[in-house]
């Protein structure tokens, strides 16, 4: 489960033509990556659950940069080319141990 958890993993289970532009980066290498002037998406690295968004940080180009509190805790992030998508049909799923 925690393999499906993993924002750096979409990359094995997604086409690449319906997978936003995105790099897997250090927190040494965060503000680089992640400029004001862009917007983006930074979603943890970490096979943990974090249900709620609370690993997902939206950025709007020009705003101040706030990172959230897991930027202070784990070591590597992504970040992605934010999508303005209207409707999104994704499913969450998952099987628990008793199978």
């Amino acid at each position: 489960m925690g393999y499906l958890n993993n924002k750096a993993t979409i990359t094995t289970l997604v086409d690449p033509r319906f997978q936003a532009e995105r790099d897997i980066v250090t927190r040494a290498q965060l503000a680089t990556a992640a400029p004001e002037d862009r917007s983006w998406v930074l979603k943890a690295v970490s096979d943990d659950a974090h249900g709620g968004s609370l690993d997902v940080y939206l950025h709007k180009a020009d705003e101040h940069i706030t990172l959230p509190a897991f930027t202070d805790v784990l070591d590597e992030f992504v970040v992605e080319e934010y999508l303005r998508i209207l409707t999104n049909w994704g499913l969450q799923f998952g099987v628990g141990t008793d199978g």
